[in-house]
């Protein structure tokens, strides 16, 4: 399952490119648009989601644009 990150103020506009169990995403820290991640800094990237199916593993790729 793929996410595709695209950051924005007031919520964090995102685009599944699963099955649609992503229901929400939150930076920490994240109040402008686009949110500025700095190097050698710790984020927190909260997914939220519904399993489509029991599963006992889960696996996530994340991607984002970095630069444009």
């Amino acid at each position: 399952m793929a996410v595709l990150i695209v950051a924005a103020s007031a919520g964090i506009p995102f685009k599944d490119c699963g099955h649609s169990e992503v229901t929400n995403v939150a930076i920490t820290g994240c109040t402008t648009s686009p949110c500025t991640l700095h190097k050698g800094k710790e984020v927190t990237i909260d997914i939220e989601y519904t399993a489509n199916a029991d599963s006992a593993k889960a696996e996530w790729s994340l991607h984002a644009i970095v630069g444009g």
